[in-house]
Parts: structure tokens; C-alpha cells; sequence
């Protein structure tokens, strides 16, 4: 008997502004998907007048770890003084 496939995530820039996350958002991803996010947003340079897009669409499944990894990117956001749309 085989095993499921382990859940994946992932964190990608689209362009500039524009991040996106794929696939499942568990326990088991979220952790991967803050410290990609992270060293991608640190690398993002400050600009106040534009918005960081960070597009959903592309998740297949989340747990409530996927919605504390929303409140940590939201506190991220206004610590950094960094508009930030879902």
C-alpha cells in the first residue's frame, strides 16, 4: 500500500508587486511558506505608494495554520508600514 503524496506549498514572486501561493496550506507547509515569503519580502524594496499583492488563487486546501500565516504577513505588513492585499 502506497502512501499519499505529502502536502506542498509554495511562496513565488509574479512580478514586482505581485507574490503567489500554491497548493495546500497545513501544519506541515506553512512554516516553509513564511521563511520563502519572508526572504522575499525583505528583498522587496519600500515604496509607499504601492501595494503588495500576495494572490491566493492558487491554494488548494488550508488548515488554520494557512490562516495564522494571513495574520502573520498582515502584521509583517503593518509593522513595515507596507500596504498589503489578499
Amino acid at each position: 500500500m502506497t502512501m499519499p503524496p505529502k502536502p506542498q506549498a509554495s511562496f513565488k514572486r509574479i512580478d514586482k508587486d505581485h507574490f503567489q501561493v500554491s497548493g495546500s496550506l497545513t501544519f506541515n507547509t506553512t512554516k516553509a511558506v513564511w521563511l520563502a515569503s519572508q526572504q522575499a519580502l525583505k528583498s522587496q524594496p519600500k515604496q509607499t505608494n504601492t501595494t503588495l499583492r500576495i494572490d491566493l488563487s492558487a491554494v488548494t486546501y488550508s488548515d488554520s495554520s494557512g490562516l495564522a500565516l494571513l495574520i502573520a504577513w498582515y502584521r509583517w505588513a503593518c509593522t513595515a508600514q507596507q500596504a498589503l492585499l489578499f
